[in-house]
């Protein structure tokens, strides 16, 4: 009776997990086609446009995309701390590289899953590590959302006072928001909403606004590292700067909540395609939105390859141990 009951709920687990997939590659492929339509359609534009490859500038763009990794990594560690636990800034760094290997699986959750399992092998209890990983992820997107908002407002504006106006609004609407009360009823309605147990958390108003301006600072950080790494390609006038900083949150959201689609492969893109198609013509901006892909899973390739190395390492030295 028990294998008759588990293995039809086996079997719609499959099919889902099959489904998801072929979801992602559908999504992709429809994604993909049509940015091949435009580079097909436009490749005399493409061939004949003012290409540079600037070398400098394509490093300070790793430099600003390594930067929000690490701010990124810092924020979470600082959220454990004030939480009453402790985790090495290299354990959190090998931690957060080796978990984002999973978000190339389909489905959003695989990634937090693993970073929630390895937080755990590095010591921190079970309520801490998945409170702190919701939490940061919550004011993360809240950061994110902002953000884009405030840098697309600031497009419409010529001058540099009026596009710094609506990033400065982002502080007094964050003041707003980040009540802890508020923050611990909104999360706990999105935790009921999905099925799960609501968690509690002992985290000043101060703390809340720690977390959400270093958020802040690692999309700018990002902001910048995508404008450095456009401007590598092809010259743009500084005065894109601000608005350019609404770029990656705005794609990253999407991407994140598109669940069938790992690591918002083909949805970022799209979205990337457009927001860029607001800065250059449509034919470059696919094209900048295409190697954005790469330019990323450098970074991560290297940062996952070093945590892998570090918990082999780790491995053969518990072994070692009489």
């Amino acid at each position: 009776m028990i294998r008759e009951r588990t293995e039809p709920a086996e079997s719609r687990l499959r099919w889902k997990s099959i489904a998801r997939l072929l979801a992602a590659i559908l999504v992709a492929a429809v994604v993909f086609f049509f940015l091949a339509r435009v580079l097909y359609s436009n490749w005399e534009q493409v061939k004949a446009y003012q290409w540079q490859f600037n070398l400098p500038l394509l490093a300070l763009s790793f430099v600003g995309l390594v930067g929000s990794y690490l701010v990124d990594i810092a924020v979470w560690r600082q959220a454990i701390t004030r939480m009453g636990q402790h985790i090495r800034y290299q354990n959190a760094l090998r931690l957060y590289f080796a978990a984002g290997i999973a978000k190339y699986i389909p489905g959003t959750v695989w990634q937090f899953l693993g970073w929630f399992y390895l937080a755990q092998r590095e010591g921190v209890s079970t309520v801490v590590a998945g409170t702190s990983i919701f939490l940061t992820q919550a004011l993360s997107a809240l950061a994110g959302v902002l953000l884009a908002v405030a840098a697309f407002a600031a497009k419409g504006s010529q001058d540099m006072v009026g596009q710094l106006l609506p990033l400065l609004l982002i502080l007094p609407v964050g003041l707003v928001v980040l009540q802890p009360r508020l923050v611990s009823r909104v999360l706990n309605w999105g935790l009921a909403r999905l099925g799960r147990p609501p968690i509690s958390f002992d985290l000043s108003f101060r703390d809340l606004v720690a977390i959400f301006v270093f958020y802040l600072l690692s999309y700018v950080l990002w902001g910048a590292a995508l404008f450095f790494f456009a401007n590598a390609l092809t010259p743009l006038p500084l005065a894109y700067f601000a608005p350019f900083l609404g770029v990656f949150p705005a794609a990253y959201a999407l991407g994140l909540i598109a669940p069938f689609a790992p690591a918002g492969i083909g949805v970022r893109e799209g979205v990337l395609t457009y927001l860029l198609s607001l800065f250059v013509p449509l034919p470059i901006a696919t094209v900048i939105a295409l190697l954005t892909r790469p330019w990323m899973m450098v970074v991560e390739i290297v940062g996952a390859g070093a945590a892998l190395l570090s918990y082999a390492r780790q491995s053969r030295r518990e072994q070692d141990r009489p």
